[in-house]
């Protein structure tokens, strides 16, 4: 009886007297990162004062049709057609607009403003997963007075300036 108590006593002073275990991870273990957002995208400004009317039509895999127009040397406008690869930083900062803003989720209820000599612009983003798309049709001033609530505010106003700069980066330029 003893030594059965001795042994019980030597067991729970060995084990109190031992540091916890630490479980740590792997080295080497890949950070979780989400899986791309997948989606199509077509934005139009319609080309009202000095601008032309372009359409940039684009999917994930960085392909981009490019729809201009272009006033030839006689006046009258001609259309142009091409296509375009949507250099990597330009399609990343794309897709962090759209999700960083959740603008996949925008409303066409908040975006009513309509100012008689601003562009008109049109956006369509179409998740490919199960959601619904994106259909919007709005003026240049719809900007600035729109009913959008924080991140997304800022993030279309960001969209809207990045489409203005894709504009002339990626403009079709051809002679008359």
């Amino acid at each position: 009886m003893k030594i059965a108590l001795l042994l019980a006593a030597f067991c729970i002073i060995s084990c109190a007297s031992k540091p916890p275990v630490k479980i740590s991870e792997p080295v080497g273990k890949p950070a979780f990162s989400p899986a791309p957002f997948k989606f199509s995208f077509r934005i139009s400004g319609s080309g009202l004062g000095t601008k032309p009317y372009d359409m940039f039509l684009m999917d994930t895999n960085h392909a981009m049709g490019v729809h201009t127009t272009k006033r030839g040397a006689n006046g009258k406008f001609r259309t142009i057609n091409a296509l375009a690869m949507l250099e990597p930083n330009d399609f990343d900062t794309l897709q962090q607009l759209i999700m960083k803003g959740n603008l996949y989720a925008l409303d066409s209820v908040d975006i009513t403003q309509v100012c008689p000599e601003g562009e008109l612009y049109q956006l369509d983003i179409i998740p490919l997963a199960a959601m619904d798309p994106v259909r919007i049709k709005f003026s240049e001033c719809a900007v600035d007075y729109n009913l959008l609530l924080q991140p997304q505010r800022t993030y279309f106003r960001k969209l809207i300036e990045w489409f203005e700069r894709m504009r002339t980066k990626y403009r079709p330029n051809q002679p008359d």
